[in-house]
C-alpha cells in the first residue's frame, strides 16, 4: 500500500517535492530515526563524561569501576552515534540516486510524449539543463537536506533540555539563543537560495547558447558571425561570475556566523549560570557546557544554513521540473465529429475534411480537404512557407490541429486505428538527421551494423543515384560522415535520407520536399528509380515546389495561403514555377 501510494505521489506534478520525500517511505523514517538516536546518544555520552569528571573528585568506594563504566559507556555512545551519522549519509546518497533515476525517466517519457508544437519554445539547452542541473538539485533533498535536517534539528531541539537536566541551564534562555541564531541563518540561507536559483537560470541560458553555437560553429565561422554570437555567451558568463561572487560572499558570512555561534553560546551560558543564577559549577558541569555548546553543536550549527539553502534550492529546481512536466500534450488527432465505419465498400486509405491549424492566434491551415487511395502517388505543390510541411506534421499528429473528419481505411482515427496508421507511416524530412558514424550505420539507422548487408545497401543507394566511388567517398560504406553529416553536401544528405526510407520499408511514405538541393536531372532520375522501384506499390505523399514531380504522380493538390486545392496535372503545369 505504501509503495502504491508513494508511486502515485511521485507521479503528481503538483507535489513533486512531497513525492521525492515520501517515496520509499520506510527509508525516510529510517534516516530520521537514526538521526534522532544519534543525537540522543551524543547527549547521553556527554552525560557520562560529566559523571566521569565529577567521579574523579569523589571519595566513594568502587569509584574506579564507576569511572571505567562512565568512560566505556561514553565511548560506545559516541561510536554508535558516529556510525549512524555515516550510515545516514550513505542512505541519503542512495535514496537520492533512486529518485534521480525516477525523475530522469519521467523527463525522458515526457520528452517523448510531447509533440513538436508543445516543445517549440523549449531549446535543447534548456531541456539538457533539467537533466544536468535540476534533477540532482531537486533530489538533494534526500542526499543532503533530509540527513542534514535530521542531524541538525534533533541536536538543536534536544540540547536545551539536556543542559537543563544535566547542568541546570535555564531552558527559556537556551531555547531563545538557539532560535535567534537559527533565524539569522535561515534569512541568510534564503538569500543564498536566490543566488542558486539565478545561477541555474543563467547556466541554462548559457548552455542553450553554447549548444546553438556548437551546432552551427562552421556556418558562423563562414558568415563571420563568431564574435557577435560568442559575445552573447560571454555576457551571460559575466553575469554568472558576478552572481557567483555574491553567492560565495553570502556563504562565507553564513560560515562565519555558525563558526562563532558556539563561542557565543559558551560565553552566554557560563555568564548566566555564574553571574545571574549564582550557580556553583562542578568540573563536570563546566566540561558538559563547553562540550555540548562548543563541540557537539558545532556541526549542527554549521549545517543549519546549508540545510535551508539546499531546501530552497531543491524547491526552485522542483519548480522548473514541474513547469516542464506540467506541459500537457494535446490529443493526437482532434476530430470534432468522430464517425463510425464509413459505408463505402472501398473507402480511401486516408480521408480528411475541414482540417484547421491555428498557430499563436493566426490561422495557418484553413478548411483543408484531402483524400488518398492505397497505392496512390499524390503531390502537394506550393511555394516555400505555404504550409506544405505543416500539413504533413498535422497528418503525423505533431501539430495541434482540428479535423471534422479523419479516417484511415474507413475507420475514424482513434485508438487501435491510430496505432495501425503510425505503424505503416514513414517520413522523409527536409532536414536530415545523420549520426556521427559510418555511411553504413546511417543508412541502416543502427550503430555498428555488420558489413554483411552491404550488397543490399548498395542497391538502395543505387535507387537514389548515390555511388560511393563517384561521390568521392574512398572508404565506401565505412566512410565516417562526421557530426550531422558535416562531411557531405546537402544533396548527398538528402539522398541518404531517401535511401534510409527505403530500408525502413513502410507502406505509407511522406516525402517533405526532400530533393530540394538536387539538380533537376538528378531529381528526375531518382524519382524514376523510386517510383518504378521500391515505392511502386507504396502510398506516397510528396510535397515540393517543383513541377518535375507531375510526371510521376496520379493526383495533384495545390497549397495556397493555407488552403488546399485539387487541380489537374495540366492546371498545375501551367502555373508559373
Amino acid at each position: 500500500m505504501i509503495k502504491k501510494l508513494s508511486h502515485q505521489t511521485l507521479q503528481s506534478n503538483s507535489s513533486l517535492l512531497q513525492g521525492i520525500l515520501f517515496d520509499r517511505l520506510p527509508w525516510r523514517f529510517l534516516i530520521i530515526t537514526a538521526s534522532l538516536v544519534a543525537a540522543l546518544l551524543n547527549l547521553t555520552a556527554a552525560g557520562f563524561q560529566k559523571y566521569f569528571i565529577d567521579s574523579l573528585s569523589s571519595t566513594q568506594a568502587h569509584q574506579d569501576q564507576q569511572q571505567v563504566f562512565f568512560l566505556v559507556s561514553s565511548f560506545i555512545c559516541f561510536v554508535i552515534a558516529s556510525l549512524l551519522t555515516q550510515l545516514n549519509n550513505y542512505w541519503g546518497l542512495r535514496e537520492s540516486l533512486f529518485a534521480q533515476r525516477k525523475l530522469a525517466q519521467r523527463l525522458y517519457d515526457q520528452s517523448l510524449t510531447l509533440k513538436s508544437e508543445s516543445l517549440e519554445k523549449k531549446t535543447v539547452g534548456e531541456i539538457a539543463s533539467l537533466y544536468a542541473t535540476d534533477v540532482p538539485a531537486a533530489t538533494i533533498l534526500l542526499e543532503q537536506t533530509l540527513p542534514f535536517g535530521a542531524s541538525t534539528f534533533f541536536p538543536l531541539l534536544l540540547t536545551p533540555f539536556a543542559l537543563d537536566y544535566l547542568v541546570g541551564t535555564p531552558l527559556l534562555e537556551a531555547c531563545s539563543l538557539v532560535l535567534l541564531v537559527s533565524l539569522v541563518n535561515t534569512a541568510l540561507a534564503l538569500r543564498q537560495s536566490r543566488f542558486f536559483m539565478k545561477f541555474k537560470e543563467l547556466a541554462a541560458l548559457r548552455t542553450s547558447y553554447v549548444n546553438e553555437w556548437l551546432q552551427n560553429i562552421r556556418i558562423l565561422k563562414i558568415l563571420n558571425w563568431m564574435s557577435a554570437f560568442e559575445s552573447k555567451i560571454f555576457s551571460v558568463r559575466e553575469l554568472e561570475t558576478q552572481n557567483r561572487i555574491q553567492m560565495v560572499t553570502n556563504g562565507q558570512v553564513m560560515n562565519a556566523i555558525t563558526s562563532h555561534a558556539t563561542f557565543l553560546f559558551n560565553i552566554v551560558a557560563g555568564s548566566v549560570l555564574i553571574w545571574v543564577y549564582k550557580k556553583t559549577l562542578t568540573p563536570g558541569d563546566i566540561w558538559t557546557v563547553f562540550w555540548i555548546l562548543g563541540i557537539l553543536l558545532n556541526r549542527p550549527l554549521r549545517q543549519l544554513p546549508w540545510f535551508f539553502t539546499f531546501a530552497f534550492d531543491a524547491w526552485t529546481s522542483s519548480k522548473r521540473l514541474r513547469s516542464f512536466l506540467g506541459i500537457t500534450s494535446f490529443e493526437d488527432y482532434d476530430v470534432r465529429t468522430p464517425q463510425d465505419k464509413m459505408p463505402s465498400e472501398s473507402p480511401p486509405l486516408l480521408q480528411i475534411k475541414n482540417l484547421n491549424w491555428i498557430h499563436e492566434g493566426y490561422p495557418i491551415l484553413k478548411n483543408l480537404d484531402f483524400q488518398i487511395n492505397e497505392g496512390e502517388k499524390v503531390a502537394i505543390l506550393g511555394e516555400v512557407g505555404s504550409g506544405k510541411s505543416a500539413f504533413l506534421h498535422c497528418l503525423m499528429g505533431e501539430l495541434k490541429c482540428q479535423f471534422q473528419v479523419f479516417s484511415f481505411k474507413g475507420q475514424p482515427i482513434q485508438g487501435k486505428v491510430t496505432h495501425e496508421f503510425r505503424r505503416i507511416l514513414n517520413y522523409v524530412p527536409q532536414e536530415t538527421f545523420l549520426m556521427n558514424s559510418t555511411l553504413r550505420d546511417n543508412i541502416a539507422f543502427e550503430y555498428e551494423k555488420s558489413a554483411i548487408i552491404d550488397p543490399e545497401l548498395d542497391t538502395f543507394l543505387h535507387h537514389v543515384d548515390f555511388n560511393t566511388t563517384y561521390e568521392g567517398l574512398t572508404d565506401g560504406l565505412n566512410t565516417r560522415i562526421g557530426e550531422r553529416g558535416v562531411n557531405l553536401s546537402g544533396g548527398q544528405r538528402q539522398r541518404l535520407s531517401l535511401a534510409r526510407s527505403i530500408v525502413q520499408d513502410r507502406s505509407f511514405v511522406l516525402i517533405d520536399d526532400s530533393m530540394s538541393q538536387l539538380d533537376a536531372e538528378t531529381e528526375k532520375k531518382i524519382l524514376w528509380e523510386l517510383f518504378e522501384g521500391p515505392l511502386k506499390n507504396k502510398t506516397v505523399i510528396i510535397t515540393t515546389h517543383r513541377r518535375t514531380i507531375l510526371n510521376f504522380v496520379s493526383k495533384v493538390y495545390e497549397m495556397k495561403e493555407g488552403r488546399l486545392y485539387a487541380v489537374s496535372k495540366e492546371e498545375a503545369q501551367r502555373v508559373k514555377t
